[in-house]
């Protein structure tokens, strides 16, 4: 392998794992919106049984209980999500106006593997710097999840609570 090969191959290699994370945002962000659907409709159940049941909550210390963790996971349910949505600064593009200034254009004209290797080394240090954002998103999504799980759990023993009664 010819070195304009490595450098091509390191060129291809970066730029697909900016693809990838860009991806992976994407998808982080659109299974939280599923998630918050999700919990949105079981957050309706809670709702419907609290204004329904008899008696009404606060009577029942133990079904107060119930429905307060469901909507407490409800609420940890949005903030989790809203976190995931943030305005994250992640960079996965490069301007082309700057690769033709600088590496063609510039005082120190390139060849397409000295471009290619130039690319390659930001998409290294792109890629590396995007890591953490996204596994703030990714860790911000797990907490939506063990969220909704608390709020089915309420929503779970409200129901049983209210089917003892």
């Amino acid at each position: 392998m010819t070195a304009a090969d490595a450098y091509a191959l390191a060129y291809e290699t970066g730029l697909r794992t900016l693809d990838e994370q860009a991806s992976a945002l994407r998808e982080i962000r659109d299974r939280a919106g599923r998630l918050l659907t999700t919990a949105t409709l079981t957050g309706g159940f809670v709702a419907g049984l609290i204004l329904t049941a008899d008696p009404k909550p606060g009577t029942d210390p133990i079904n107060t209980s119930w429905w307060a963790l469901a909507i407490a996971g409800f609420a940890a349910v949005i903030l989790s999500t809203m976190y995931v949505w943030r305005p994250v600064k992640i960079q996965v593009t490069q301007n082309s106006a700057t690769i033709v200034s600088s590496f063609i254009e510039g005082s120190a004209q390139m060849t397409l593997p000295q471009v290619h290797r130039e690319l390659a080394l930001w998409f290294g240090d792109h890629s590396y710097w995007n890591r953490r954002p996204l596994e703030r998103a990714q860790n911000a999504f797990r907490a939506s999840q063990l969220a909704l799980l608390i709020e089915m759990t309420g929503l779970i023993l409200t129901i049983g609570d209210a089917i003892n009664v």
